[in-house]
């Protein structure tokens, strides 16, 4: 009897291997038989976000005497496999490139050369990534802060309602009473939680917030002192005449300490004031008529900081723009203002004063100097 035909072993789609470079780097290269190309990923070790990468078609590889008789990507496979563990196989690290040179056992070809150029994840890409995580958490604490909303109006309306029923206040049987009580208590217990990251906005500094409008500053800002402060800065955006309400975009503590929580915040919302608190608990602010964006510096005619040591407001004039003022738009800046305030380095907790008379001003020890907190706040004008 005849012995069956065995199987036909299948032809390899992929080979691996690992290399150091001429700078000492380890890479991890794969060749991979990719509809009649070969392909060819390198990457270097902790480094997912930059990928070398380099595509040929078998065509171009056969064109190289030692590939001329492969059929098939998966047959140059398996010819170049042979030569993957020959000694004096070469990479190369350039500005942008990889070249890979492998020696080959064949007298007319005596070597191969790859170009492998460089496919850096877009840093926008990554940026993006960034941004849609921190929209989520954005909306988680807007939803928190619904849920804390809805809570204080259910505490109101019952608080009303045992008012004007009087209620008997100490009758612990009465179910209105315990209901009230219970929603109480529930509402105190959700703002006290220390482990509520959402809720430590409304654990500082909030005693008599209240007695003020939702859309002003004494109501929501933690750096705001007082009545006189707030009064001065809407006369100094546009006048006491016009109504001005403020929205508060973005507290450091809160939303993140990264030049991009920054502009996920505040990107794109039109005129906006910040804060700047230092860790000597100086106080610095800035105000700018148009939108922080990551786009390109700005430039017009009504930047100013302020000096909360003395109450007094500094233009921003930029020399090199005819004396127009400048605000620095870059994903790595916080809120910064050319020759004057800089905020750098994807990092929100370092400031820098330029000028040097306003640091001096403002009280500061140094040009340089620690930020413990930053809140900025949307500027709305309603004119008269």
């Amino acid at each position: 009897m005849e012995d069956a035909p065995s199987p036909q072993t299948p032809l390899p789609n992929q080979y691996s291997l690992s290399l150091f470079s001429n700078k000492g780097n380890k890479y991890d290269i794969v060749f991979t038989n990719t509809d009649n190309y070969l392909s060819i990923h390198c990457q270097k070790e902790n480094e997912s976000n930059k990928i070398y990468k380099e595509t040929i078609h078998l065509n171009d590889l056969k064109k190289i005497k030692y590939f001329s008789i492969c059929d098939s990507i998966c047959e140059a496979l398996i010819t170049l496999n042979s030569n993957l563990r020959n000694k004096g196989i070469i990479l190369e690290e350039k500005i942008d490139e990889l070249v890979l040179t492998i020696p080959l056992n064949h007298p007319l070809s005596k070597e191969i050369i790859f170009h492998l150029k460089l496919e850096v994840k877009e840093s926008n890409d990554i940026l993006n990534d960034l941004l849609n995580m921190i929209i989520k958490l954005n909306e988680k604490v807007d939803n928190q802060e619904k849920e804390i909303d809805q809570l204080k109006k259910r505490v109101n309306e019952l608080e009303k309602k045992k008012e004007n029923n009087e209620i008997n206040q100490h009758s612990s049987d009465n179910p209105i009473y315990n209901l009230i009580n219970n929603d109480n208590n529930n509402y105190k217990n959700y703002n006290s939680n220390s482990n509520n990251k959402y809720n430590n906005r409304f654990n500082n500094n909030n005693y008599g917030k209240d007695l003020y409008p939702k859309n002003s500053l004494l109501s929501q800002s933690n750096l705001i002192k007082n009545e006189i402060e707030e009064m001065s800065i809407k006369n100094w955006i546009h006048g006491l005449n016009n109504k001005i309400s403020f929205k508060l975009l973005f507290r450091m503590s809160i939303n993140g300490k990264l030049a991009i929580h920054f502009h996920a915040n505040c990107d794109n919302k039109g005129k906006t004031l910040f804060i700047i608190e230092t860790d000597e608990n100086i106080r610095i602010g800035g105000y700018t008529p148009i939108s922080w964006n990551m786009d390109q510096n700005k430039y017009g005619d009504n930047f100013w900081l302020i000096n909360f040591k003395q109450m007094f407001i500094t233009p921003i004039l930029y020399q090199d723009r005819n004396k127009r003022g400048g605000m620095i738009c870059n994903m790595n800046y916080g809120p910064s203002f050319l020759d004057f305030l800089v905020i750098k380095n994807n990092d929100l907790t370092k400031g820098y004063i330029e000028n040097e008379a306003f640091f001096k001003e403002c009280g500061l020890k140094t040009k340089s100097f620690n930020i413990k907190e930053i809140e900025v706040f949307q500027v709305k004008i309603k004119y008269n």
